[in-house]
């Protein structure tokens, strides 16, 4: 009875918004582009980057990445929101990580290969954009990261590129020193 009288009469709508979206690394493209697996992923098709994006999307600093965008506290502290439903006025950034973790979910399914994101607020709008604000920091994060891997990479490469001339200039060297003997 007594949940029956919550969730009829006390309990404030909630609004899912939920996506899918696959993540391929650069060996995948290519399998892709040869004649491989579909490019919206699928069995086969798991990329290591597709755990990271689930755990930033999990994670406190997708809080306060989105919280960059749309005042969080504001959206889940509604007065007119049921007192269970609600974000307390008063949290602390640790309630709020602790909020965010019932409100917005991210699985990345193994079968697939996509991961899935529901993202819940008290109206349908909201919702929605914090489903579109998530896809952005989520974005945003990932082409950080890619960033840095190619600079790490061309770094990398120019590290190999100066070594090889240095052991050419060594061997040239030692061919110079041996024709003269």
């Amino acid at each position: 009875l007594l949940a029956v009288a919550y969730y009829g009469f006390l309990a404030s709508s909630q609004y899912i918004t939920t996506f899918q979206f696959a993540v391929r690394g650069p060996s995948q493209a290519n399998a892709v582009h040869a004649g491989g697996a579909s490019a919206l992923g699928g069995a086969g098709m798991m990329s290591p980057d597709s755990f990271v994006v689930t755990d930033y999307i999990n994670s406190p600093q997708a809080v306060t990445d989105v919280e960059r965008e749309v005042d969080l506290r504001a959206m889940f502290a509604k007065p007119d929101v049921d007192f269970w439903s609600r974000l307390m006025t008063v949290s602390s950034a640790e309630d709020l990580n602790a909020y965010w973790t019932r409100m917005v979910w991210a699985h990345f399914d193994l079968i697939s290969g996509n991961v899935s994101v529901s993202a819940r607020a008290f109206s349908a709008p909201e919702s929605l954009r914090l489903a579109q604000i998530l896809i952005a920091t989520s974005n945003e994060m990932f082409r950080k990261l890619n960033l840095q891997a190619q600079r790490d990479f061309v770094r990398a490469a120019d590290e190999n590129v100066k070594r090889a001339q240095e052991q050419l200039t060594a061997a040239r060297q030692a061919l110079f020193v041996f024709r003269e003997e």
